[in-house]
């Protein structure tokens, strides 16, 4: 049993195909390490979140400060006395207001809800702004990958504008196809180009997230 499935298992897993998958699971790994990396400087550099962050959390303390009893009231009464050499008489009251208990317990409710809308708005607002930061990352990705093939094929055009060239020299070819693989050259280069400012376009999108400082996308 085991030797005959050995043929299938060697022509499943060609040498080559082995390497791709590992190339790939480690493509992949590294991948998932950039991304971390970052989200992780987002989420300590971002204006936004730390602004977002602060205003939450001065809302809390004013929902808390909502929670005290109100200031005491103090009060001072001056009463000559009468008939006269009674005695004069001074007097201090200091009053306290309290709430019901179902008062009481209905404020400490919507306390309690004001401060979870509080924690699940910083959550979501956060949440936003890291998926927006992945998004890019998710783009700069794609991009670098359409720069790298058009570098390839870069290469290869100059190769074949090369080639031609001697050819012509050589008169084993005509000028026009010497033209043709010189536009083909030229339309690659500007496509080179174009990505090029997708691809800092958006790095300047991922630096404004970070709070002006640039990160370098290689993956």
């Amino acid at each position: 049993m085991k030797n005959s499935l050995l043929p299938i298992f060697r022509k499943i897993f060609r040498p080559s195909t082995v390497f791709l998958l590992f190339v790939f699971l480690t493509v992949n790994a590294y991948s998932q390490t950039g991304l971390e990396q970052v989200l992780s400087s987002v989420l300590k550099n971002s204006d936004a979140l730390n602004a977002n962050k602060k205003y939450w959390e001065a809302k809390r303390a004013e929902n808390k400060s909502s929670m005290s009893l109100e200031n005491p009231t103090l009060e001072y009464d001056y009463l000559f006395g009468y008939p006269a050499g009674s005695g004069n008489l001074t007097e201090f009251a200091i009053t306290q207001q309290f709430d019901f208990p179902t008062a009481y317990g209905r404020k400490k409710e919507l306390f309690r809800q004001q401060q979870k809308l509080s924690e699940l708005s910083q959550q979501a607002y956060r949440q936003e702004i890291l998926l927006r930061a992945k998004l890019i990352y998710l783009e700069m990705v794609w991009l670098n990958r359409k720069q790298h093939l058009i570098n390839e094929r870069s290469v290869r055009t100059q190769e074949f504008v090369f080639n031609y060239q001697e050819k012509l020299d050589k008169g084993a070819a005509t000028i026009l196809e010497v033209n043709k693989a010189k536009l083909q050259l030229l339309n690659i280069r500007k496509d080179s180009s174009l990505n090029q400012q997708e691809i800092n376009a958006r790095l300047t999108q991922l630096a404004e997230l970070n709070g002006g400082q640039w990160i370098t996308v290689t993956d």
